[in-house]
């Protein structure tokens, strides 16, 4: 036989069962409706991505004293479409690229073991990104490596009308875009194509200027919410010869178009206009212990009095030091007169050379002229890319 007191405690027992039910049951539907909120709000997150059309990877150009760089190294460009769900404003904060990855060099010392190279780009800045590789208070000893990224948006295509007599034509006609400074925002919509380049310029006194830092790598870029990951294989050493053997176009005042070897004109000295006697070339880039070879012609006119001389000087020059290699100078006395000859003569670069120059001269008369043209200087032997 029950008494009050037990009925009472198992009715509140019965209760207590049946209230723990209705609230698991309540907080399994909240947390049902919880994740299918999420859901919810997850799916209606913009999404953008990168989607990679073509990749290119080549030697960045060496650059020559005066400039305001110094080396060379590897040059990545991407072209990229845009898809997203509306129409972006990137601020350069949110464009950011970073190049991570062990480097070395095998032809240069201090770096035959890897070394760590990480750099992180923005494109906000007009002050590339560097990081030391060899930490030195001796600048020739040390060695940095420099980074630069530059993003743009190629221009877009629009139907314009052309009117043609009576009749109306349609063709493809390019909206004019001014170029975008690394302060300015990017406005991009889905489908906008985005050109992205990467410069890495390896910073080492004598090597720097031929002698790109080799090892795989791996380059992530984020421009807004879309980010895009890939792997260079950045381990072999670009071929020489792509760079220009000719020199530098003379200016128009010292040409003339009457004697040339090749058309159109030739490069003219007089010696009775001041300032005329003699022409300097601008300076050139070369690897250092490399056999070269300089081609020219020339043609003296009869009559002319003194000395005609052909001189080529190599330098030592840093981005901090220049010096002229004086046991590098090679002078050529130039005698025929009357008829085009032509002179060839193969060298090898000082040990320390970085750029060479070459200069013509009329010495020591008034009266005479002299006429050159054709005028290279090439590497004599073909470096075969080589890895680290």
């Amino acid at each position: 036989m029950r008494t009050l007191q037990s009925s009472q405690i198992h009715a509140s027992a019965s209760y207590f069962r049946r209230s723990r039910s209705i609230v698991v049951l309540c907080l399994y539907s909240f947390s049902g409706f919880a994740v299918d909120t999420c859901q919810a709000q997850s799916s209606l997150q913009p999404k953008s991505s990168l989607i990679l059309i073509d990749r290119s990877i080549g030697r960045r150009p060496v650059t020559t004293r005066g400039s305001n760089e110094h080396g060379s190294g590897w040059r990545i460009e991407y072209c990229f479409r845009y898809e997203s769900d509306r129409k972006r404003v990137i601020s350069p904060a949110q464009i950011q690229a970073v190049v991570d990855g062990f480097v070395s060099n095998s032809r240069i010392p201090g770096h035959s073991m890897a070394i760590r190279s990480k750099l992180a780009i923005t494109s906000s800045s007009d002050s590339p990104s560097t990081t030391d590789i060899i930490p030195s208070l001796d600048e020739s000893k040390r060695c940095r490596e420099r980074g630069s990224l530059r993003v743009w948006k190629k221009p877009e295509f629009d139907t314009a009308i052309v009117r043609t007599g009576g009749d109306d034509s349609r063709r493809d006609a390019p909206i004019i875009e001014t170029p975008r400074s690394p302060q300015e925002p990017l406005t991009i919509a889905s489908g906008s194509i985005l050109c992205v380049e990467i410069n890495l310029e390896h910073i080492h006194d004598l090597h720097g200027s031929y002698d790109p830092l080799l090892g795989a790598r791996t380059f992530d870029l984020t421009i807004g919410d879309a980010h895009f990951h890939d792997s260079l294989a950045l381990d072999q050493e670009p071929i020489v010869e792509s760079i220009e053997s000719a020199w530098t176009t003379i200016p128009a005042d010292r040409t003339d178009d009457r004697h040339f070897v090749s058309p159109p004109n030739s490069l003219h000295l007089q010696a009775h206009i001041p300032g005329d006697q003699a022409y300097r070339y601008p300076d050139r880039s070369v690897r250092r212990g490399t056999k070269m070879k300089l081609t020219y012609w020339y043609l003296i006119a009869p009559g002319t009095r003194g000395e005609c001389r052909a001189r080529l000087s190599q330098y030592r020059d840093t981005p901090t030091t220049w010096r002229v290699l004086d046991q590098g100078a090679i002078d050529e006395n130039l005698t025929v007169i009357g008829r085009w000859t032509k002179v060839e003569r193969v060298f090898r670069a000082d040990a320390e050379a970085t750029s060479v120059a070459l200069e013509y001269r009329i010495n020591g008369c008034e009266v005479g002229e002299i006429w050159i043209d054709d005028v290279s200087l090439e590497p004599m032997i073909a470096f075969s890319p080589k890895g680290p």
